[in-house]
């Protein structure tokens, strides 16, 4: 398979398999054998990554089973092994929160800059991204991570943009996290020696933005083992490209043999149909057929398909079958938390890898408050900030929170402005009514932020009026954050840009899981659909298949043009060509560029997804339920469409469409059965 004259660089062995079961059973299990307690007695730590956490548990699953100790192994994904490799590099790379910051101080910038034209391109595409920074940043990520500057391939309105956020980034001394991937790219071709064992195992074309990181971890281990999966049709341009590009550094990869497990039972036949229920779709190959069960049910509203998904669970349970129930959610939502919150109430024991958010406490409240009163300087947000305050600051004195309501609507009829200031100085000096200037000295207390000021001078005033009102915690985590770089941004900016960020870092949502939901190694499995490919399962039931849930579309944005959209696409489909190489094994081995990755846009996503979707339907050995609600929270009063995968599938298995009556019969029917 090699020819003469052929080096290999790094010390990766390649192994490419058909299905997961294979590779684990020929691969991964004598892997985990050979290393077992060879960790502990090693200098260099033995590693396994892994693209999430949900990945790491099922192989923990499956080596509790076959009790294999792991002392010393440790299993890591891409954000913690790329901490470990610059642990000691010095390289400040920012928070998410930064970025976006930084992005919308420079379309600030951009506007104030050329105000007189407002109707410049560049200007309109600096106010869209001033609302909304992530889009940007998004593409920002993508052509970074796949070797391009922005400022040669990106659309030319958003160059100016992204010229000055990048001086930013620069000005503050961060570095970006491909620009760390690529620092460990050439640290790696030192020789250096970091790992005695490595294992690298659930990557594939979907990852393309992490190809630098884990290529150079390859070359970091003494003895490397990468497990890659056959491509299939639905993505298998980006999936044969990833594993010509291993196969290009690292030698040709070995084949692994199938699985020697028993095949599940083979699907009934239709009764009005003379061949197998074989779906005709480009989510199954030829030779792969869909589990012998489908059920699809529809709940009416959300509670309904909880409901459902429950009953469904205690089903499987109960079935001589039923070793390891996967129910998936396109994402964390009301429908996660019911079904977790259904099974806390029944008392059965499930791991919960998505969680719920925690309840805000009073002073969350409080705090939500003062960011709304902050950014609207009105009469309604004062006394809504007033109602959750507990007073530590002193602001009301003598007052209480109707009185002073009482006070200022009478204000507010006599002037009808609602505006504070405005409000204050009438009541300081012209109202007649009782109090009216004792509830002036209380407006008075309360210290607002300027319109626009540095950031230093933004975040020196936000930590006198946190240590103001008691609020100590959130105090001595903006000065962590705010340490060492916020002095470079010597720029003017908005009180709205300074609170977005603000309300980013200091308000963010804490996941917790019952205590009925922390089972790691439990049958019951609650996890992302993103996260679930690549493991085993006897039942599989998909929950929550609605129109837009999956796969969901990230090309969207309610602030940049459809026009902008379709070129960068384009734009993506012309860099993912320019820098695909036929490899060195000669005709059919395809690879990137050196220094280079494809790049991954809505059209490839999609790809991604209906394998993603296929894989996962192959991966139930007996049975798989799909769920969708009739009524959603977006459309209560008009039916809900299923997604298309849902629609599509109904069709092919039952041979007609699914129209709202097909619905509405289906709804009446899971409900029949629920009552049962």
């Amino acid at each position: 398979m090699r020819s003469e004259g052929d080096t290999e660089s790094g010390h990766a062995e390649l192994h490419l398999g058909p299905s997961v079961d294979a590779a684990w059973e020929n691969v991964i299990l004598p892997w985990f054998k050979s290393v077992a307690l060879a960790g502990s007695l090693t200098e260099r730590p033995t590693l396994v990554v892994v693209p999430y956490q949900s990945r790491a548990q099922f192989f923990r699953y499956l080596l509790v089973q076959e009790k294999i100790p792991l002392l010393g192994v440790e299993f890591v994904t891409p954000p913690q092994l790329r901490e470990f490799l610059l642990r000691s590099s010095g390289v400040k790379i920012p928070l998410r929160e930064h970025l976006r910051l930084l992005l919308s101080i420079a379309a600030e910038q951009s506007i104030q800059k050329a105000a007189v034209d407002e109707t410049a391109q560049s200007v309109i595409a600096a106010r869209a991204v001033l609302r909304e920074p992530d889009h940007l940043l998004r593409t920002i990520d993508e052509l970074n991570a796949a070797g391009w500057a922005f400022g040669t391939t990106g659309p030319e309105a958003f160059r100016e943009v992204v010229a000055r956020f990048d001086s930013l980034v620069a000005q503050c001394g961060f570095t970006s996290i491909q620009a760390a991937d690529r620092m460990a790219v050439e640290r790696a071709g030192h020789g250096e020696l970091i790992f005695e064992n490595l294992l690298i195992a659930g990557f594939d074309g979907a990852h393309w933005p992490l190809w630098p990181l884990l290529g150079a971890t390859a070359k970091f281990a003494a003895a490397a083992t990468v497990v890659l999966t056959d491509p299939r049709d639905e993505a298998r341009d980006l999936d044969e490209c990833w594993i010509g590009s291993w196969e290009q550094i690292f030698g040709a990869a070995r084949p692994v043999h199938p699985s020697t497990r028993p095949s599940p039972p083979p699907p009934r036949k239709s009764a009005n149909r003379s061949s197998v229920e074989k779906p005709q779709l480009e989510l199954f190959s030829e030779e792969s057929a869909p589990p012998a069960r489908l059920h699809f049910l529809v709940g009416q509203e959300i509670t309904e398909q909880a409901r459902a998904v429950a009953g469904l669970i205690l089903k499987f349970l109960a079935e001589p079958g039923g070793r390891r129930i996967g129910v998936l959610f396109p994402a964390p939502g009301a429908l996660s938390r019911s079904v977790a919150a259904l099974l806390h109430r029944l008392g059965l024991p499930h791991f919960d890898s998505i969680g719920h958010l925690i309840a805000p406490t009073l002073e969350d409240v409080a705090w939500l408050a003062w960011l709304d009163l902050q950014e609207n300087n009105r009469l309604k947000p004062l006394l809504h900030f007033l109602s959750t305050l507990d007073d530590k600051a002193g602001f009301l004195g003598e007052m209480t929170v109707p009185r002073i309501e009482d006070v200022l609507g009478r204000a507010y009829s006599q002037i009808l402005i609602d505006d504070i200031g405005v409000l204050r100085e009438f009541c300081a000096h012209h109202s007649e009514v009782k109090d009216a200037e004792a509830v002036a000295d209380c407006m008075e207390a309360i210290t607002f932020l300027p319109a626009t000021a540095t950031m230093r001078a933004f975040t020196d005033q936000t930590r006198k009026i946190l240590d103001q009102l008691g609020w100590n915690n959130r105090k001595g985590e903006l000065e962590r954050l705010a340490r060492e770089w916020i002095e470079q941004i010597q720029y003017p900016v908005s009180r709205a840009t300074f609170l977005r960020w603000l309300g980013e870092i200091l308000g963010k949502p804490t996941r917790s899981r019952d205590a009925v939901g922390d089972h790691p190694y439990s049958r019951i499995q609650l996890l992302l659909l993103t996260e679930a490919e690549g493991q085993s399962w006897s039942h599989l039931i998909l929950a929550g298949l609605n129109e837009g849930a999956w796969s969901p579309a990230n090309d969207e944005s309610d602030f940049v043009r459809d026009e902008e959209v379709d070129a960068l696409n384009r734009l993506i489909k012309t860099l993912n060509r320019t820098v695909t190489r036929r490899g060195r094994h000669g005709e059919g081995q395809w690879s990137v560029q050196e220094g280079k990755t494809l790049c991954l846009g809505a059209g490839e996503r999609r790809q991604l997804a209906r394998r993603q979707m296929a894989n996962l339907m192959e991966s139930a050995e007996t049975t798989i339920a799909m769920t969708a609600a009739l009524f959603t929270e977006s459309v209560p009063r008009r039916i809900a469409n299923p997604s298309e995968f849902f629609t599509r599938l109904y069709f092919n298995l039952h041979g007609s469409a699914l129209s709202q009556t097909t619905l509405e019969a289906l709804q009446a029917q899971t409900k029949r059965w629920l009552d049962e």
